[in-house]
């Protein structure tokens, strides 16, 4: 009993925190749109990693007729959220026409998210002291996760986590600063394939 009371209470304490911190930006937005929203830009950010020209840092210019379409909105305080509906209703044709396409395309970002972009227009991005570390790192993770699923909750509570971020921030565009929020669950699963071969050496001497 005692034990299900300080669950609901840890939750009732998350949900309060997450409410508290997300809550300057929902009033700003109701103001600004006299509506309740946390995100204005939704559409756009689907469109962007979701059109013709995209690949997986996705692609930023739009057609002359999404141009078109855009410059017919009518400018008034609800003008940034109609301007995200032809965003996200221009990625949601271009989704359903293209679903084979799309779908390598996830799959791509996943490995790119990952490792590395085969594919990178970024300036620097394949410096040999940028590359070479990201990529050695991804690869002992790899290796780190074989032998970590099975040793305790808190190595697979750690691995779900890593697996929810690739799978979300795949579906988006991606760019190299992203990799911040993975690697350091590579960085542990690296640590801990290279504690795990130490250990094997031990015995063996």
């Amino acid at each position: 009993m005692e034990n299900s009371f300080l669950i609901r209470g840890k939750i009732f304490l998350i949900f309060f925190i997450s409410i508290l911190t997300v809550s300057p930006y929902l009033v700003r937005n109701y103001i600004a749109f006299d509506k309740i929203i946390v995100h204005s830009g939704f559409g756009y950010n689907v469109w962007k990693a979701y059109n013709p020209n995209a690949k997986v840092e996705g692609y930023y210019e739009e057609s002359d007729k999404l141009k078109l379409k855009i410059s017919n909105v009518k400018k008034d305080i609800y003008y940034r959220i109609n301007e995200d509906k032809i965003y996200l209703e221009e990625a949601k044709t271009y989704i359903a026409n293209n679903p084979e396409k799309n779908f390598k395309l996830f799959f791509k970002r996943l490995f790119s998210f990952y490792f590395l972009d085969l594919n990178s227009s970024q300036a620097n991005y394949y410096n040999i002291f940028h590359i070479y570390p990201n990529l050695f790192l991804s690869i002992l993770s790899c290796f780190g996760l074989i032998v970590c699923y099975k040793k305790n909750f808190k190595y697979n509570y750690l691995i779900l986590t890593m697996f929810a971020f690739l799978f979300v921030y795949s579906l988006f565009a991606l760019l190299p600063r992203y990799k911040l929020y993975i690697l350091p669950f590579q960085i542990i699963l690296s640590l801990s394939f290279v504690e795990f071969i130490i250990k094997k050496l031990g015995k063996n001497y």
